[in-house]
């Protein structure tokens, strides 16, 4: 439950929303806004915007957590979803395997739940990219049918949008995914998870600007997001391939603070550090990388990333050389 209070005084107002779960009355998020009054329908939309970003993750969380307490065949179906979600977002292979474990059993009883299915997509997306499978171009090729049987199941939902924005992000084609994001957006102009996934797109196109306008829209829209690690890592890539190395490599680490799970921020920080000349932080961000992505070379297909321009590529790629990666 959403509760709170309007207060005003001369030309401003404080505003404060707690979210309760009802059940107990315990408290899972609280926050005040004070705010000018001279134009009160931009405030109201202010405030709308915070409170949702605020609460979702809250929302979220404290359904996580309770799911938590039970035992896999004692989860009812949007508690197994819950599960899977958490574990998709902590980035290890063990985790990426229950996700898709879990949100396969949901699906053979609700085959048409567009929302599983989105999970479901991501969670195939990052096995593949970071090889936590033996066979990433089939997990790739069943990530693309299952987020196109998302956007099926329910043409209206931005996450089955941005699953498929995804995959035609790491399919290179990337007009196509800049307009699917952009239709999830008209759809739930409140997910973070499409407009960080938009300046993700932008940022493989080599355009900085918008990049790094999304990417900040989304963690302004959901600050506590378990993806702030992805839109961290966004930011990186988009400030490395406009050769902004003392951003990229703030940025990357500020995605390990994050979750040091994540691989690509150990690989960002590895390279943007190298092109600064820092090879004390070089050797360490490679360091990290090869232990969470074992035995890479610059051949290895687990290093391919959605660059729109190959000169991106090579300049993600000669970071990594100079940092320490052997070519075979």
């Amino acid at each position: 439950m959403l509760e709170g209070s309007v207060r005003k005084a001369g030309n401003r107002v404080r505003i404060t929303g707690q979210l309760i779960e009802a059940a107990t009355g315990t408290h899972l998020w609280a926050e005040r806004y004070d705010r000018a009054l001279e134009d009160i329908f931009a405030v109201q939309d202010e405030i709308t915007h915070a409170i949702m970003g605020a609460i979702a993750p809250g929302i979220l969380a404290a359904e996580i957590q309770r799911s938590q307490g039970k035992e896999t065949a004692e989860l009812g179906q949007w508690e197994r979803m819950m599960r899977a979600h958490w574990h998709i977002r902590r980035f290890t292979r063990e985790d990426s395997n229950e996700a898709i474990r879990l949100l396969d059993e949901l699906l053979k009883r609700q085959p048409d739940n567009a929302l599983a299915l989105a999970d479901l997509a991501f969670a195939l997306h990052f096995a593949a990219v970071f090889g936590w499978t033996d066979s990433p171009a089939a997990v790739m090729t069943r990530m693309s049918e299952t987020a196109r049987r998302a956007v099926a199941s329910d043409d209206q939902d931005a996450a089955a949008h941005t699953s498929l924005g995804i995959h035609e992000l790491f399919s290179g084609q990337h007009n196509n995914a800049i307009r699917r994001l952009l239709r999830a957006i008209e759809l739930d102009p409140n997910s973070a998870f499409a407009r960080g996934y938009l300046g993700t797109a932008y940022a493989f196109g080599g355009e900085c600007d918008p990049a790094i306008q999304n990417l900040n829209e989304a963690m302004r829209l959901s600050p506590r997001d378990f993806l702030m690690v992805v839109w961290f890592m966004g930011s990186a890539w988009a400030y490395l391939s406009a050769e902004k190395y003392e951003e990229a490599a703030d940025c990357a680490k500020r995605a390990i603070d994050r979750n040091p799970a994540f691989p690509d921020a150990h690989g960002v920080f590895a390279a943007a550090s190298a092109h600064l000349g820092q090879m004390t932080d070089a050797r360490a961000g490679f360091d990290g990388f090869m232990h969470l992505i074992p035995g890479l070379t610059a051949e290895d297909k687990r290093l391919t990333r959605p660059f729109r321009r190959p000169a991106d590529r090579e300049r993600f790629l000669d970071g990594l050389r100079k940092a320490g990666l052997p070519e075979k």
